[in-house]
């Protein structure tokens, strides 16, 4: 019998889409006459799985799941059991085929009658639905069918106790909920509350002899709370939080929170559920990608996952956030490129600064420099050396292999958006590394056209900004930059954020007076905009200004203007940008006023305690050359203020004859750190100072006393000191090696 009618070859037990192809133009047809629904549903999963592997022929996939929805879709309206649409719905998701009609007529049956059907199903079945619909084409159904049939499912799931949920199917939900920026608050401390009973050993009636069977079963697992299933919820919750604004109990969050930490100290390891990979995401939570490493129970993406999620949470508990990085750090050399620059994403806007990790970040540093950023995307590459500086790392020879790897011409800038170039910059800036070669500086100018087309304001302000702290310049760069931010002004005023505003001004100051009269359309611009702020801000009832300009950003505009004084009057007549601000100066509220106090705030704030370590020995040799040099040295003044320019000096020198000499001892933070013991590498900020007292002092009146300088002549002796003081400031040096009466 078995030779006449032999059995058919069940789609589980093929092993080649070929293969598949042959079974299903061979048997799909009987299967739906004999109403073998499963059967169809096992081979469109069996497509979606070996079609995701490596080489796969994509055509013939889609052409297998093509033939199945022709022989499903007529069976879809008869359908009467929860479970025929929803394994079939799961399969078409894990298949990723949307195509012919099928995946959208199984959504519209489950919402027929008001979701009667779909509130038969099982939590896992409302899983199903939730994953489908976030996997699912946006157009793929109505918005308004999409908001039905989450509606119907969340109020199934809602009557659903912990003892009739599972881990998977409530982090399921809460993953799709993310991935559809869908809040609906009740649901979601739901989900949450039952994640945590089922790590508790609450949930589906477990006795405590139940939970130690459990717990025996699968060493290392909290009781029915798989570690990718807490992974995922944390995640999710993350990304809802920063998505939507929902905000977690913070007795769920402290529950799951504790099942991490009981997880990391864990000795086995628990791959996600079956199904788990379809729920994956290269961008953070997912299933377990079966890779090894440390972590406890968790999967290397688990640990980056999770520590994303707590970083968008703003969830800081040390307790957890030390074994978790310290995990991270040791599962490093496991994680794929994206989980790398998640978690150190996630370190630093966790704040989680090196002196308190032990080496973990240093670690996951080390891993990126390892594999020369190959296969980062623009976005993890930008992210990670943004993460970097932010955190302290001080390593220059991490940035420069970071700069040499973007450098290449395949490397992770090949295809970055402005935001990259702006955070790479931006980064690089905060710790002073100038690169070594024009190469990046190149690149970045021939990525204008990206930067003029899409650039937002703060990438604009941040850019710019970068550019000055490095005192590097390229007309074609800053003409793109200058340009965009003229468009996003005209176009939208209020759009550049204060800071932005003031940063941009600021920085094109300290490129200097060219740069502000080439671009004197956008100066003037925003200069206009920062005083229709302060005037809009003064007219309000309040009269309080202080939340429209920073002191910082107050201090900025007040060098600006000082920048903009010193600008020769144009050939035209015209009114120089100076008067914009200045036109209001006579009043005591104006915003030039506000600039000035500012900067004298700020002045007699750092004076009393402004003397360093270095700068005091200065001093005090400065004041022994008084008595030494014979009438030479005049006169010594320890922060000595320039009320013109509202700075204050370290030490103000007047020699014989009435020369006035200002003297800055300068410390690192002074020079690009990755130049050292170059006296032309200083930084923006410093180049600006030096400019502007300049003009007060005259040129060659002010001098530097560079922190390496200073300690070679400590290092010979107090009269090494002297000698190097008196060739500083050009005196006869015989009487330097005399000792003090």
């Amino acid at each position: 019998m078995d030779s006449v009618h032999p059995v058919p070859e069940h789609p589980r037990s093929v092993r080649s889409l070929a293969a598949l192809d042959s079974l299903v133009a061979r048997e799909a047809v009987p299967w739906a006459k004999r109403g073998r629904t499963r059967h169809l549903t096992s081979a469109l999963n069996m497509a979606g799985k070996l079609g995701c592997a490596k080489g796969a022929d994509t055509a013939l996939r889609l052409r297998i799941c093509r033939r199945l929805a022709e022989v499903y879709l007529p069976l879809v309206p008869g359908l009467r059991a929860a479970g025929d649409c929803l394994v079939a719905l799961q399969a078409c998701a894990a298949a990723g085929f949307w195509g012919g009609g099928l995946a959208a007529a199984l959504l519209q049956r489950l919402g027929q009658d008001g979701g009667a059907l779909l509130r038969e199903a099982s939590s896992q079945g409302q899983g199903y639905v939730w994953w489908s619909l976030s996997a699912a084409p946006p157009d793929l159904i109505s918005a308004s069918d999409r908001a039905r049939l989450l509606a119907a499912s969340a109020a199934a799931l809602l009557r659903l106790s912990a003892a009739q949920l599972s881990a998977q199917d409530c982090s399921v939900v809460l993953l799709a909920a993310a991935r559809l920026a869908h809040r609906h608050d009740a649901l979601l401390h739901h989900l949450a509350a039952c994640l945590v009973q089922l790590q508790r050993g609450c949930g589906r009636g477990c006795c405590e002899g139940e939970v130690e069977a459990e717990q025996q079963r699968a060493p290392g697992a909290a009781c029915e709370l798989e570690h990718q299933a807490i992974a995922n919820a944390l995640y999710a919750l993350g990304e809802l939080a920063r998505d939507t604004g929902h905000v977690p109990r913070p007795k769920d969050l402290s529950g799951l929170a504790e099942a991490a930490r009981r997880g990391l100290g864990s000795s086995g390891r628990v791959d996600g559920p079956d199904g788990a990979d379809s729920v994956g995401g290269s961008g953070g939570g997912g299933g377990g990608t079966g890779r090894g490493g440390a972590g406890g129970g968790f999967v290397p993406q688990a640990l980056s996952s999770m520590l994303l999620g707590c970083a968008r949470l703003g969830y800081a508990d040390v307790d957890l956030l030390r074994p978790l990085v310290a995990a991270a750090a040791e599962a490093a050399p496991a994680m794929n490129p994206q989980e790398l620059a998640n978690s150190l994403y996630a370190a630093a806007l966790l704040g989680c600064v090196a002196e308190g990790y032990g080496g973990a970040v240093e670690a996951l540093a080390a891993e990126c420099c390892s594999r020369r950023f190959v296969g980062f995307t623009a976005q993890g590459f930008a992210n990670c050396v943004w993460a970097l500086a932010k955190l302290g790392h001080v390593d220059q020879g991490w940035y420069a292999a970071a700069v040499e790897a973007a450098e290449t011409s395949t490397g992770p800038l090949s295809y970055a958006s402005a935001q990259e170039w702006a955070n790479l910059w931006y980064a690089l800036a905060l710790v002073r590394h100038q690169p070594a070669t024009g190469r990046l500086l190149e690149l970045t100018a021939g990525a204008a056209g990206i930067l003029q087309a899409d650039a937002g304001d703060q990438a604009c302000a941040n850019l710019l900004w970068a550019l000055a702290n490095l005192r590097l310049y390229d007309e074609r760069l800053v003409d793109a930059l200058a340009g965009r931010l003229g468009e996003l002004l005209g176009r939208s005023p209020g759009q550049p954020t204060s800071q932005g505003l003031c940063n941009s001004l600021w920085a094109l100051a300290v490129m200097g007076p060219e740069v502000l009269s080439r671009h004197s359309g956008l100066v003037e611009g925003l200069l206009r905009e920062a005083e229709r702020r302060w005037a809009h801000k003064r007219s309000q009832v309040t009269d309080q200004t202080d939340d429209v300009f920073s002191l910082a950003s107050l201090f900025q505009l007040w060098h600006v203007q000082l920048e903009l004084a010193s600008l020769p009057a144009g050939a035209d007549g015209a009114a120089p940008l100076s008067a914009i601000l200045a036109n209001g100066s006579g009043q005591p509220d104006s915003l030039l006023a506000a600039a000035r106090a500012a900067s004298a705030q700020r002045v007699a704030a750092v004076r009393p305690a402004r003397a360093s370590s270095l700068e005091g020995q200065v001093l005090a040799c400065l004041d022994e050359m008084t008595v030494l040099s014979g009438g030479e040295v005049a006169a010594v003044r320890r922060s000595y203020i320039v009320r013109e320019l509202c700075r204050v000096v370290d030490v103000f020198v007047e020699l014989a004859g009435g020369r006035r000499v200002a003297v800055e001892v300068d410390g690192p933070s002074h020079f690009l750190a990755n130049r050292p013991r170059d006296l032309t590498a200083v930084e923006g900020s410093t180049a600006l100072r030096n400019r502007q007292l300049e003009r007060v002092f005259g040129r060659g009146n002010v001098l530097s006393v560079p922190w390496w300088e200073w300690a070679e002549a400590t290092a010979a002796g107090k009269a090494a000191q002297r000698a190097y003081l008196s060739r500083l400031l050009g005196l006869d040096a015989a009487w330097a090696g005399h000792e003090v009466p």
